[in-house]
């Protein structure tokens, strides 16, 4: 009777072992599938692949849990529709009032109709006035201007960037929005994990120790077995009491001022 029960028991186990494996081989192919679906960089491809085939089991459990970005989907995709939605609706109205005099302030943007429509239409792009905007050629102009603006502030300091560099301008800028922050005026400040990967720690916990709210953008802790390294923060924004702002191409680095040390 036992070795009736123990051939039983061994050919349910080599069956069940036999489907499990056939559905494990199943699950790796499709996981391979996505990654490569998944538009990677081919070194980020390879490595998980290698994971999934050299770690039976585990590389899934590890894929799981590292290799996919449900934090960024789920960020994304609810504040992103949300804002996106409420844009166009704004443009809607915006469109429907394009041929109403009373929608503007000043006349002369009755020659920019079509223009207005063409960007409204095509990026969403709303109209706004009582608005005047300066151009800066260079670095060292750009900076200048960042400089005075900062040092006016009364209420509050956004700041979001890619790149900070703990050099000259770098050291500047966390000096005036220390002294700010202190002063009883809001500063908040964005930085990318990624583009201020050298950004030093005891800089931003000086501005912390000051009061500044310091975020950064999508941390990395893995990023060899990260999609988010792909998804950055790429602006370059300052806004001084809801009334000067600064955008544009140019991170907060010397190299931005005296160009890049000739090789």
């Amino acid at each position: 009777m036992d070795t009736c029960l123990f051939v039983i028991w061994s050919q349910l186990w080599e069956h069940t072992s036999s489907v499990v494996n056939v559905l494990y081989i199943i699950t790796i192919i499709f996981t391979v599938a996505l990654i490569i679906l998944e538009n990677r960089t081919p070194l980020k491809t390879i490595a998980w692949i290698l994971v999934l085939i050299l770690l039976p089991f585990a590389g899934i459990v590890i894929y799981l849990f590292f290799g996919q970005s449900y934090r960024k989907q789920k960020i994304f995709s609810r504040k992103g529709f949300k804002a996106l939605d409420y844009q166009r609706r704004l443009a809607a109205v915006q469109l429907k009032r394009l041929h109403e005099f009373s929608f503007y302030t000043n006349m002369d943007i009755h020659e920019k109709v079509p223009l207005i429509r063409l960007l409204l239409n095509n990026s969403l792009s709303l109209v706004s006035d009582d608005n005047e905007v300066e151009v800066f050629h260079n670095g060292k102009d750009t900076f200048n201007s960042i400089l005075t603006e900062l040092r006016k502030a009364t209420h509050h300091i956004h700041l979001e960037y890619y790149i900070i560099v703990d050099d000259q301008i770098g050291r500047e800028i966390r000096d005036i929005l220390i002294e700010k922050a202190r002063s009883g005026v809001k500063v908040r400040l964005i930085y990318d994990d990624v583009g201020s990967w050298d950004l030093p720690k005891n800089y931003v916990s000086s501005l912390e120790e000051a009061g500044v709210d310091v975020y950064c953008f999508m941390r990395v802790r893995f990023p060899w077995l990260t999609s988010k390294v792909n998804f950055r923060n790429h602006r370059k924004i300052i806004v001084i009491d809801g009334k000067v702002g600064f955008t544009g191409g140019l991170n907060i680095a010397d190299r931005y001022i005296v160009g890049l040390p000739e090789i």
